[in-house]
């Protein structure tokens, strides 16, 4: 079976078109890249990547007509981009060698055969190409035989020095897809590691990564792996291994109990938490204020988990956190007993429709309207008043939050 058979049915759409187009403009491109390696895999790819030595302005341009899609390009990287709701991101890129001039920094690139393209990227897995007029494999690296023993290596002696994103990359992937790190490979990520390859790149860039692990990773080990040796030390500097360890287990826990938890933001918490200098941390890292805040207050999720376990019952935990970023929340219950559930029952409460506005209740305007329907939505959650009360139970509560403040 051709392994382009194994596209989801709407890329199986757009591999016709780009093969009707191809066929018209005597053209003759290639599948390449990370969605062969799932398809390989026997993964359906997000997106689609094709290289092709001549003629990817012009594959590329009748296909977003065709599609009535978004064409842009070139890149400096020779790149092409057809975006649209109906066929999601599509790379075509003119097969190309580089150059890199420092460590660290962007390379040059100039075209080149297909053969060169594919031994110019990172790891073997990632170099193999499809025909898609004729469906023959290229793997010049032996990147099939690397993904049937599920391992990861990577292409080029320098190749992390060159670019040492390709470190947390290299991570990245074990991760994704449970395979190993080649001996020589971790070989070269140690040896690139202590050269300090990694204060050559922005700390823009080494961040981007960071997030893209935080978001990938299903248990702390690639997390724990990259920071523990070094690979994001230009962002964390210093790390307590042990703390950084029982940080993360908390934080991936914690991103668990709930769908809409921010997961960077407790995942970046528990590196922060577990730094020589969490203040130092907390400047470097690219994020807006109230990102900065949030990860902040997620670091101080033991001191409230301490106190919640000291009150006597659900409804005044619940009370205590009603207004509390439910990231730290859910911090809280996953590393302390006995908070079991808090997070579910905070979501709940605040998802309770109370079928009462503010503006219904009568009163005069202020905060104590927003207090009283607080105080209602708690009442019919724990099941204090039936639903048909909740109205002059909350104009009750909205009277008495004035008499106080007279």
């Amino acid at each position: 079976m051709n392994i382009l058979d194994g596209l989801a049915p709407h890329h199986r759409a757009v591999l016709d078109l780009v093969r009707e187009i191809a066929r018209a403009r005597a053209l003759s491109p290639f599948l390449v890249g990370g969605p062969v390696r799932d398809l390989v895999f026997g993964l359906h790819p997000s997106d689609l990547d094709f290289s092709i030595e001549k003629g990817a302005k012009e594959l590329a341009s009748d296909l977003a007509t065709r599609l009535g899609a978004t064409f842009s390009g070139p890149t400096r990287f020779l790149t092409f981009k057809v975006s649209g709701p109906g066929c999601g991101v599509i790379d075509f890129a003119t097969a190309r060698r580089e150059r890199y001039n420092a460590p660290g920094a962007l390379p040059d690139v100039e075209p080149a055969t297909l053969e060169d393209d594919l031994w110019r990227r990172d790891f073997s897995i990632n170099a193999i190409a499809i025909g898609v007029l004729d469906g023959k494999v290229a793997d010049p690296t032996g990147g099939l035989s690397d993904l049937s023993h599920r391992m990861i290596r990577v292409l080029h002696g320098r190749s992390f020095i060159d670019d040492p994103t390709r470190i947390a990359r290299a991570i990245r992937f074990s991760c994704r897809l449970s395979f190993r790190i080649e001996a020589g490979t971790m070989e070269r990520i140690g040896e690139a590691i202590r050269q300090g390859s990694m204060e050559t790149i922005s700390q823009d860039r080494l961040w981007r990564e960071f997030v893209s692990l935080t978001l990938e990773a299903e248990s702390v080990e690639p997390i724990s792996l990259a920071v523990a040796t070094g690979v994001f030390a230009p962002i964390a500097g210093i790390v307590d291994p042990t703390t950084l360890r029982k940080a993360l287990r908390r934080a991936v826990a914690a991103a668990r109990l709930e769908s809409s938890l921010d997961r960077e933001a407790m995942l970046t918490a528990a590196m922060v938490g577990s730094s020589l200098d969490p203040a130092a941390v907390l400047g470097r890292i690219p994020v807006s204020r109230d990102r900065t805040n949030l990860i902040r207050e997620i670091s101080g999720a033991e001191e409230l988990a301490a106190e919640l376990s000291r009150m006597d019952g659900r409804r005044d935990q619940l009370r205590r956190v009603t207004k509390e970023r439910p990231e730290r929340v859910a911090c809280a219950e996953a590393g302390w007993p006995g908070l079991d559930g808090l997070t579910s029952d905070l979501f709940a409460c605040r998802r309770l429709e109370i079928g009462v506005r503010g503006d219904e209740l009568g009163v005069p305007p202020g905060p104590h309207v927003g207090e009283a329907l607080e105080a209602a939505r708690e009442a019919l959650f724990f099941g204090d008043i039936p639903s048909d009360e909740v109205r002059s139970f909350a104009k009750e509560a909205a009277l008495q939050y004035l008499r106080k403040q007279t």
